[in-house]
């Protein structure tokens, strides 16, 4: 099994999850627990991020 690194964490205004890892995107619902996996199959250029690679913005919108 791959070792997946998690590079950042960055909570929006409602509350969900932004993680940012070695394989991808993931979006993780806080409150019915549910998590997507963005890669490069779901459109991303690469499945690699890096160190704090997780923008938020002023309106809280990861």
């Amino acid at each position: 099994m791959p070792r997946i690194i998690i590079y950042n964490i960055a909570q929006d205004n409602h509350p969900n999850y932004g993680i940012t890892t070695s394989h991808g995107l993931v979006r993780m619902e806080y409150h019915n627990r549910k998590m997507k996996i963005f890669t490069q199959q779901s459109g991303l250029l690469n499945n690699q991020f890096n160190y704090q690679s997780i923008f938020k913005d002023d309106e809280g919108t990861i």
